[in-house]
């Protein structure tokens, strides 16, 4: 699987494109357990395989390579409309902050810097799946509540065409072809009303918990802050007086290195 082989599996597949081949080993071995990994040697090999098959969880991407480097493979992808689907993270020594910025702005979502430290690599990937997939799926949610409100408001209609002419097959499709806004009174605006607000309150609903837990995956995403130092062992407190009747404030001083 280290040799660019895909097997049929339900593993996420993870293409990894770099010219040097020791890196992308040194990162297959770091992944192959939790995904499927596909490997490319240069930015047009990578672009030849997402057109057969784009469907991949995330591409690590190498910046400096032949043929195409990584910044014309994100330039690419974007105009495919993938960047939209596929996260993609930057493997480079570079720690020049204007080459980051500039992957960053133009999509890239993360950078893995060399050399690899298999527990960063394996947590970076997993977050920005994570994302992504947080991400995608407000988008899915909403478009697949639009047929239900479509088809709700086609059943709404369709019953006050039958109320409007009962029995009779050619009055009902007449009515179904006139206006009801217009000739259904309250009652019609009511039902679409309510049907509106219940379609409205789903699609809220879904899209806050889908949110909230993508908020939650991008902080759980960010880097620790180191702890804060504690204080020396010989350092003296000076407390204010009648300290000892302000037990939060003798608390708030400790914790926080208010010292006196």
């Amino acid at each position: 699987m280290c040799w660019g082989e895909v097997r049929m599996t339900k593993m996420q597949k993870i293409l990894v494109v770099d010219d040097a081949q020791l890196n992308r080993e040194l990162l297959c071995q770091m992944l192959e357990g939790d995904y499927v990994i596909d490997m490319a040697e240069d930015g047009a090999v990578a672009l030849g395989k997402l057109w057969e098959d784009s469907n991949v969880a995330a591409l690590l991407l190498d910046l400096q390579m032949p043929n195409a480097d990584g910044f014309a493979v994100i330039e690419q992808m974007k105009k495919n409309g993938w960047l939209n689907r596929i996260p993609v993270l930057i493997i480079s020594s570079e720690h020049s902050v204007e080459v980051e910025n500039r992957c960053l702005a133009m999509g890239a979502v993360d950078f893995i810097h060399k050399p690899f430290e298999g527990s960063i690599v394996r947590n970076r990937v997993r977050n920005a799946i994570a994302l992504f997939a947080g991400r995608n799926s407000q988008t899915v949610t909403l478009l697949a509540l639009l047929p239900t409100f479509l088809w709700g408001v086609l059943v709404n209609h369709l019953s006050f065409a039958l109320a409007a002419a009962p029995g009779d097959p050619a009055g009902i499709q007449q009515a179904f072809l006139s206006p009801l806004f217009f000739t259904g009174g309250t009652n019609y605006w009511f039902q679409l009303a309510g049907l509106s607000a219940a379609a409205l309150g789903s699609w809220t609903t879904l899209f806050r918990d889908a949110k909230k837990e993508q908020e939650f995956l991008e902080r759980a995403s960010r880097p620790c802050k180191p702890p804060q130092e504690a204080p020396p062992a010989d350092l003296e407190i000076y407390l204010p007086k009648h300290a000892w009747i302000r037990p939060w404030l003798l608390q708030r001083r400790i914790t926080q290195g208010l010292w006196l």
